[in-house]
């Protein structure tokens, strides 16, 4: 699992006698692989931060460098997902630790697009009024509806299919450690909003 990409075209290679090509294509891989990385490392923490502004968070992860960069809220970052990463040393392998983790977040991406797409429809009812840049065509929101049950529907299949354990994962450990984790996931924002305390979090209410 965790070097498929490069066994694929490996394999493909050898087919068309182009063998000298997979050094190649490993270094294009990394750099690809690489650049996702940056991305999903420092964009979530920079939606975090935004977000942080309105005084959810303690005035320490508020602040950001000279360049930007909410740096305290980087560091955070590090030490948690350090703390994951040393799954691959108590899990029986490296390949079951890799499934896992990606496991994991499909089934937390999906949690979140639940979220989103209840939301849509939630904030259409309560704030009807408000200027959208961008409004799902349809006369009396069934064309919201529409798109946004498909898509609820769609993560919520997504969710369970992910729950399934693979062939070689015991059933009584996969599925109790995605959910466990995806509850620990889920519970850390709630109680970050539910103790807020700094005044400017009130003011924003």
């Amino acid at each position: 699992m965790v070097s498929g990409t490069v066994q694929a075209l490996q394999h493909l290679f050898t087919a068309w006698h182009l063998g000298m090509l997979l050094p190649f294509a490993a270094i294009l891989i990394a750099f690809g692989a690489a650049g996702q990385v940056s991305t999903w490392i420092l964009g979530p923490i920079k939606g975090i931060w935004a977000a942080s502004r309105t005084g959810i968070l303690p005035t320490s992860f508020q602040e950001a460098n000279q360049h930007g960069v909410p740096r305290n809220l980087l560091l955070v970052q590090a030490v948690f997902m350090s703390t994951v990463a040393l799954l691959i040393l108590v899990m029986p392998s490296v390949n079951m630790a890799f499934l896992l983790l990606t496991s994991l977040a499909v089934v937390l991406y999906c949690f979140m697009y639940l979220l989103l797409f209840t939301a849509a429809i939630r904030l259409r009812y309560t704030h009807p009024d408000v200027r959208r840049p961008y409004r799902v065509p349809g006369g009396r929101n069934w064309g919201l509806w529409l798109v946004a049950s498909t898509g609820f529907l769609t993560s919520l299949t997504c969710l369970f299919i992910g729950l399934i354990p693979p062939g070689h994962m015991r059933e009584g450990i996969y599925a109790p450690a995605i959910l466990g984790s995806l509850a620990v996931m889920v519970l850390c924002p709630l109680l970050l909003y539910r103790f807020r305390h700094l005044p400017s979090a009130k003011a924003s209410i």
